[in-house]
């Protein structure tokens, strides 16, 4: 066994190599069981515990991030009665390579251009 401590029907030592418990044998409650095989996993539940989750998509419709505290320079948009507004900008920003966010913002910059533009023909 290439551990310096000794397996036992009872015990298990983790193989991560960043281990809190750096190769000693701990009870074999601590490895949770692979769902198919019945065998315990190789890696403890610590160790499992303590792996960084993966980070949401923001372009995935269902991603839901935290709203942070509005300021001065924030603009949030609730689309919950507006789907159909939300349906094109998502394909508009698929279309273009963009992301909703920047979309959103391409989307403000023109009309605000059109506004302007308008302004000096007098309407």
């Amino acid at each position: 066994m290439e551990n310096d401590q000794e397996e036992t029907p009872e015990t298990r030592v983790c193989n991560s190599s960043n281990c809190p418990f750096s190769g000693e044998p701990q009870p074999i409650d601590n490895f949770k069981k692979h769902v198919s095989s019945g065998k315990h996993m190789k890696a403890c539940r610590g160790c499992k515990a303590e792996k960084k989750p993966k980070p949401a998509d923001e372009n995935h419709p269902d991603s839901l991030q935290p709203l942070s505290p509005p300021n001065e320079d924030q603009l949030t948009i609730d689309f919950k009665d507006h789907k159909d507004l939300l349906e094109e900008l998502t394909q508009a920003a698929k279309n273009e390579l963009r992301s909703v966010k920047n979309q959103a913002l391409w989307t403000l910059i023109k009309v605000q251009k059109i506004d302007k533009s308008m302004e000096g023909e007098g309407v």
